[in-house]
């Protein structure tokens, strides 16, 4: 639909008769979310109960979830990127000086603290909406997700210049078989996911696509 009014304005949209418009994505987020993994079979039986229930679930949260997103995660500057670059050390430090002492013990930089990090988004943020208030934490977190994949994949951290590229703007990595990540987004899509372990499931995937033991 040409529509700029109409919700999937721009986006792919699957099209049934009878039926609502669905965005494929907003799709998969409900399935993460609702952890059913009959959700995507019923929808293409044709279960429309289903349907509505995910369209409704969509949204009461997507306005809440786009606004927040285009706040958080603005575009920033290639000087703004540069001295985040330059200060990522200094920042992670004053970052672990807020842990608890037991905490700390598993910010490592490795694999696994991935889990960790993982733990303390999903305590520290009740839900993606709250990310906004304690936008610097979020930051932090984020930053540290990025230099674990760094120093063991060796990803580089890149901020993407093109406005058609999603990332526009956001500190990203690229990994050694060339998939890149937005580090904001990708600290979003585990809150969103509710899984502590989702970043260290997203590792082990560039791990395993990079033939590494």
């Amino acid at each position: 639909m040409e529509d700029p009014k109409y919700q999937y304005y721009g986006v792919p949209v699957l099209s049934f008769e009878g039926g609502p418009d669905v965005c494929p994505f907003d799709l998969v987020t409900f399935t993460v979310h609702r952890q059913d993994k009959a959700l995507l079979y019923e929808v293409y039986s044709n279960q429309h109960q289903q349907f509505a229930e995910a369209q409704k679930f969509i949204n009461t949260k997507k306005s809440k979830s786009r606004v927040l997103v285009s706040q958080v995660f603005q575009p920033i500057s290639e000087d703004d990127f540069n001295s985040w670059l330059t200060f990522i050390t200094d920042q992670l430090d004053l970052f672990f000086e807020r842990l608890e002492p037991d905490v700390n013990l598993y910010f490592d930089f490795s694999p696994n603290s991935l889990k960790a990090a993982g733990k303390l988004l999903l305590g520290w943020f009740s839900s993606p909406d709250s990310i906004q208030a304690e936008s610097e934490l979020f930051c932090d977190l984020y930053t540290y997700i990025g230099e674990v994949f760094h120093r063991n994949l060796g990803a580089q951290f890149y901020l993407p210049a093109s406005e058609d590229d999603e990332k526009f703007g956001q500190p990203s990595i690229r990994c050694i078989n060339d998939e890149t990540f937005s580090l904001p987004q990708l600290a979003f899509d585990a809150l969103v996911s509710q899984k502590a372990d989702f970043v260290f499931q997203v590792y082990n995937r560039m791990v395993n696509s990079e033939g590494r033991v």
